[in-house]
């Protein structure tokens, strides 16, 4: 056990035998020292305990649950476990793709004027060049929390809110020594779950975006989303997410062009995605309004036909309503 480490990395994990103990030897390995590693073990029924209790190091710390608390208990007992100052969950089937990954990210947190409280990075699903782990990231930019929120809801900043990709301070999720920030369970295989957490977070504080990939995002035909995904199941319930975070405004008030053209540019993209699946196409039909489908046509009709000039002007103005 480490005192008063800088990082915790966090690792939840359930029948993680396949992929542990890449993840656990990519933390180990890392050039900066000063973190801790808590693997929080959801009750399994394979050989992952076995694996991680080959490891010998001091900043290794195993717990076992009794019995399977859930995905997001599992998740929430993770944070409640850390001690460092900034807290990172690692899936137990990803890892980091570089020795010097908390490094660079240590080495981004002190270059900021302002502490950054909620930090993300780039995720690649292949294990890319190792000429990148060399690239220089551009100069910090902190940006206020409402702001980076409408940012990413409008594709100005990259989608990466995923446990894996986000590290952010211990202290957002604490009030007086207590946890007032969790996962909350919206569905039963918890999709959107961990945006909407780091979305609330990021909306209270502020956040720092790293543009050079440093994790190593495992896409595997066994992980719980990518099962949902070939059901179909996953795009009802990113419309039902859709819903609650933009129409309802329940993370941030859009205005009604911006919420516009969120909705469209998903209803043009799940259109995209799935051209030849009649089953979620009739979904589309229903989850989206008229407005919303009539918009997306219009900016997909513009997108060809317009003179670029006029493309400039639409594009200045809607800047200047935020989108």
């Amino acid at each position: 056990m480490i005192d008063n480490p800088f990082f915790s990395i966090c690792i939840p994990s359930y029948n993680s035998k396949s992929f542990i103990s890449e993840t656990i030897n990519s933390v180990l390995i890392q050039t900066f020292k000063n973190f801790e590693l808590i693997i929080v073990d959801n009750a399994s029924s394979d050989s992952t305990i076995d694996i991680v209790k080959q490891f010998q190091d001091d900043r290794l710390v195993l717990y076992k649950n009794a019995t399977n608390i859930g995905i997001h208990g599992n998740h929430n007992l993770c944070m409640k476990y850390a001690t460092g100052k900034y807290v990172h969950v690692l899936s137990s089937d990803d890892k980091f793709l570089y020795k010097d990954v908390l490094e660079k990210i240590y080495i981004q947190i002190t270059s900021c004027q302002i502490e950054p409280e909620v930090i993300g990075v780039l995720g690649s699903s292949d294990e890319v060049n190792p000429l990148l782990s060399e690239a220089i990231t551009k100069k910090p930019n902190i940006i206020g929390g409402i702001d980076a929120v409408r940012k990413i809801f409008l594709n100005q900043l990259p989608y990466v809110l995923i446990p894996s990709l986000v590290l952010f301070k211990k202290d957002l999720i604490y009030k007086d020594n207590v946890i007032v920030e969790q996962w909350q369970v919206t569905n039963d295989i918890s999709y959107g779950d961990d945006t909407e957490f780091y979305l609330k977070l990021i909306k209270k504080s502020n956040y720092l975006f790293i543009d050079v990939p440093l994790i190593f995002y495992r896409v595997h035909s066994e992980s719980v989303t990518e099962v949902a995904t070939k059901s179909g199941r996953t795009t009802q319930l990113h419309c039902a997410m859709l819903n609650r975070w933009i129409r309802e405004e329940s993370i941030i008030k859009l205005s009604w062009i911006e919420k516009l053209w969120i909705m469209s540019t998903d209803y043009l993209r799940l259109t995209y995605e799935f051209p030849d699946d009649k089953v979620r196409r009739k979904l589309l039909k229903y989850e989206f309004t008229s407005i919303e489908k009539i918009f997306a046509i219009l900016r997909k009709i513009s997108s060809k036909f317009l003179p670029i000039r006029l493309k400039t002007i639409i594009k200045s103005n809607l800047k200047s309503s935020g989108v």
